[in-house]
């Protein structure tokens, strides 16, 4: 099976109060995969895919989302309901026998994530969702590295959180927790210890799933 991954650019709006209205603009990644054709090599038509996703940000950008709380983890988790099973039903609809090989069936919906310009998204990229309301969010985090003697360093800490169903914890809030005290230290100490946070549980039941640690200046990634 091959997996193929097409982005559009979505503009989500959200109703947190009567009074109070946020606006998200959002880079959508959706993967499908398909068997390839043991005759013409062909899998999936790239193009309806694109046109799926259209049909998507349209029906996205024509609602305004109701927030039941303060936090938005649930009204995300609804958003990314939402868009799974309306992919799901729109390739569910689609005749094209250029979609997938000859003996695979229908193509499939095999990921999905939110990636917001600010910096932090949901997705079920690696982990299974058992629920709408179990994904992985996560958040982006930038630390400066001034050594003594050595070039100015830029790190990016992304660090992803398994969500429990129903939790309201604030992710960014808890991940900045954990960060603070660790962002005068030089890299090599700054990693050695973000490792232990893996697996770091709160109240709610979220955890850290993973942490991946870019070094935007040296172009390196790790992941924990």
């Amino acid at each position: 099976m091959l997996q193929f991954v097409r982005e559009i650019p979505i503009s989500i709006k959200i109703q947190k109060t009567l009074s109070h209205r946020r606006g998200f603009h959002f880079h959508v990644a959706v993967g499908v995969t398909a068997e390839v054709k043991p005759l013409s090599g062909m899998t999936v038509n790239l193009p309806i895919i694109d046109t799926l996703l259209a049909a998507l940000k349209e029906h996205l950008e024509a609602q305004t989302f109701e927030a039941p709380t303060e936090s938005l983890n649930l009204v995300f988790a609804e958003i990314y309901n939402e868009s799974a099973q309306f992919l799901k039903d729109q390739i569910k609809a689609v005749k094209d026998p250029t979609l997938a090989g000859e003996s695979s069936g229908p193509i499939q919906l095999s990921s999905l994530q939110f990636r917001e310009e600010r910096g932090f998204g949901f997705s079920n990229f690696r982990v299974p969702v058992k629920s709408p309301e179990e994904l992985e969010f996560f958040h982006s985090h930038f630390i400066e590295i001034l050594p003594p003697q050595a070039p100015a360093r830029l790190l990016k800490v992304r660090i992803y959180w398994q969500h429990k169903a129903g939790s309201l914890a604030d992710y960014s809030h808890e991940s900045f927790k954990l960060l603070k005290p660790l962002m005068a230290l030089e890299a090599e100490a700054l990693i050695s210890q973000l490792e232990p946070l893996k697996g770091h549980k709160i109240d709610s039941g979220s955890f850290i799933s993973r942490i991946e640690i870019h070094d935007l200046g040296q172009n390196r990634t790790l992941e924990i």
